[in-house]
């Protein structure tokens, strides 16, 4: 959030609501919202998932789980997309 209020200061763009974690862009500058969302639970991600949005942003990535090559996200990428494996963030290997 720091680095989104350095571009988008609260009073100026708009106001930050910290009860729900919310901004609200001011009139003039642009219509909508912006949540902001940890992912710091394994829980975190069916919150993310249950969620009507029009876009998202990623400011500080999660660590890579670990990578596989292309024949084994084929087997493991069922298992990456389950909440309850905590998987936020997976790489392939693509050996040239």
């Amino acid at each position: 959030m720091e680095e989104f209020f350095k571009w988008f200061p609260p009073g100026l763009m708009g106001t930050y609501h910290a009860t729900n974690k919310e901004f609200t862009w001011a009139e003039g500058v642009a219509k909508g919202k912006v949540g902001f969302l940890g992912m710091d639970a394994p829980d975190d991600a069916s919150k993310l998932m249950s969620r009507p949005m029009a876009g998202f942003g990623i400011d500080e990535p999660a660590p890579a789980v670990g990578s596989v090559g292309v024949d084994e996200m084929i087997a493991a990428f069922p298992n990456w997309i389950k909440p309850e494996t905590g998987v936020i963030k997976a790489m392939v290997r693509v050996n040239s």
